[in-house]
């Protein structure tokens, strides 16, 4: 009587005990005592050895998918790795599309699924524009060797999705959980999973990441904000320019990498504004965008206060007189950042902003409260009596 046969799905460990299998099998049919099985079964074991020849025979000619283990640059450099597509000096070509059994932060953390690209880059936000331009940058330091830093990103929904957005060519589509164990972190970002692959992650310790040489996009309490909202066609544009120029900027290291060098800029880590400006540089002579624009921000100077001061803490620095309307600085608090230079800034955006006293800036309350919420990503409540930390400590990245 013909009878079908019904293929078996075995992993690489059972691939060299397949008669252990049919006596499994066989064990398990005798236990059912099942008179009327779905599907054929073997239950005399004078037939294993054929069943072991036919399965052996209709797997000697089929593909071996080994799957991605490590992503980013080959040890010559010679090749860029991501999870959907790999570049070499004659283009993109497609990977296996899958993950190493063994990779388990590439299974649960990366897409290997296609994803759309479209040519409108038109409506493109600007902070899409400055994370892509970081994102390249790291990319160039990476292939340098030069120094890396982890950058600091504020956590919100807004930030998490244009992270997600900006990083889908890449194929990342969850944070990296990095642990608060120094040893335990630098072990996720060695060379078994990531050669200069530029991420995003969290850290519950900040401690663990000190001194780390890896391009890091870190989300925690404080740092740079991404508040911009994007709907499904803008993050869809912002995936489109992204993947055009990672790809872009990746073939142009591989071709021509004597040329890599003038990409960049000094070996020390610059400031974020200089490295975002590195980044359009290396965009722009790679050929992905003929111009790529960064816009200014309006207030640089209050943005850069506001990325180092939770919004859980902003009480501490700001006071609601809720009477006049008005919040008042208290400057003496922002060490590094002097009243004048932020009263140019702001009153340059709001003619009410105003000297009191020595110390203190005063700013019409509703103005300077929605500034607070559109940096946050939410609305901030202050209080009329702040509780005054020791000095906070700013600096320029």
């Amino acid at each position: 009587m013909n009878r079908e046969f019904v293929p078996f799905l075995l992993s690489d460990a059972h691939m060299h005990q397949p008669k252990a299998i049919v006596l499994q099998a066989q064990r398990a049919v005798n236990r059912a005592a099942i008179s009327h099985l779905p599907m054929p079964t073997v239950t005399d074991a004078a037939h294993q050895g054929k069943l072991v020849g036919i399965i052996s025979h209709q797997i000697s000619d089929a593909p071996k998918i080994i799957g991605i283990q490590r992503l980013g640059w080959t040890n010559r450099k010679d090749r860029f790795i991501a999870p959907v597509w790999q570049a070499r000096s004659l283009g993109l070509e497609p990977t296996s599309k899958a993950a190493h059994p063994e990779s388990e932060i590439l299974s649960r953390c990366f897409s290997f699924l296609d994803y759309k690209v479209v040519d409108d880059f038109s409506q493109v936000p600007p902070q899409a524009r400055s994370l892509i331009a970081l994102v390249v940058a790291s990319l160039v330091r990476g292939f340098l060797n030069q120094q890396t830093t982890v950058i600091r990103i504020l956590r919100n929904p807004q930030s998490f999705a244009l992270l997600q957005s900006v990083f889908r060519p890449l194929g990342q589509a969850a944070p990296i959980e990095l642990s608060p164990n120094r040893k335990l972190a630098r072990q996720t970002l060695s060379i078994e999973n990531f050669s200069n692959y530029p991420i995003f992650a969290t850290c519950p310790e900040m401690k663990a990441l000190e001194g780390i040489n890896y391009p890091i996009f870190l989300l925690c309490k404080s740092g740079l904000a991404l508040s911009e909202p994007t709907d499904s066609q803008t993050r869809l544009r912002i995936t489109s320019l992204s993947h055009r120029i990672i790809t872009a900027v990746v073939l142009r290291l591989i071709r021509d990498p004597g040329q890599a060098q003038a990409l960049s800029g000094s070996e020390e880590m610059p400031p974020l504004n200089e490295l975002a400006f590195q980044g359009k540089r290396a965009i722009e002579a790679s050929g992905g965008i003929e111009r790529f624009d960064l816009l200014e921000r309006e207030l640089p100077l209050l943005e850069r206060i506001l990325s180092q001061i939770p919004p859980e803490t902003a009480q501490q620095y700001f006071r609601y007189d809720r009477e006049a309307g008005l919040v008042l600085i208290s400057c003496r608090r922002l060490r590094q950042v002097t009243r004048e230079p932020l009263l140019v800034e702001l009153s340059g955006q709001n003619q009410s902003v105003k000297r009191r006293g020595s110390h203190y800036l005063e700013c019409p309350a509703d103005w300077f409260l929605d500034l607070l919420g559109k940096f946050y990503g939410h609305a901030i409540h202050l209080s009329s009596r702040p509780t005054y930390p020791r000095q906070a400590s700013f600096n320029s990245s």
